[in-house]
């Protein structure tokens, strides 16, 4: 999902279907088909019944761009909180963690060559 678009219409169905099962659009196949299409997808079905429940018709578009806009943005945070948590390997890390290693195996075999 490298292009952005909106969650809810990432499958075979898409907003303007959607308004037009709502505004009686659709032609008795095409209404059967989206019908089948909301039995098998509980969220598309919870969805269209919210939009049925919205009494001002003329804002819905506009609050459906706002709720993606703000999902963008909250998926946008997550991800940048997700790479600042990655561990940085940096090279001093690592060249210290060889020496001590190092060291470690020198002082062993210092040690056996006493006894």
């Amino acid at each position: 999902m490298t292009e952005k678009e909106p969650i809810l219409f990432q499958n075979d169905c898409n907003e303007q279907e959607m308004f037009d099962y709502l505004n009686n659009n659709l032609t008795p196949q095409q209404r059967h088909a989206f019908e089948l299409k909301m039995e098998e997808n509980v969220f598309l079905q919870e969805a269209v019944e919210g939009l049925e429940k919205i009494q001002n018709k003329q804002k819905v578009h506009q609050f459906i761009t706002e709720l993606n806009h703000n999902l963008d943005k909250q998926l946008e945070r997550k991800r940048i909180k997700k790479h600042k948590r990655k561990i940085k390997t940096q090279g001093w890390i690592i060249i210290s963690i060889v020496i001590i290693l190092a060291l470690c195996v020198l002082g062993y075999l210092v040690i056996k060559q006493i006894k």
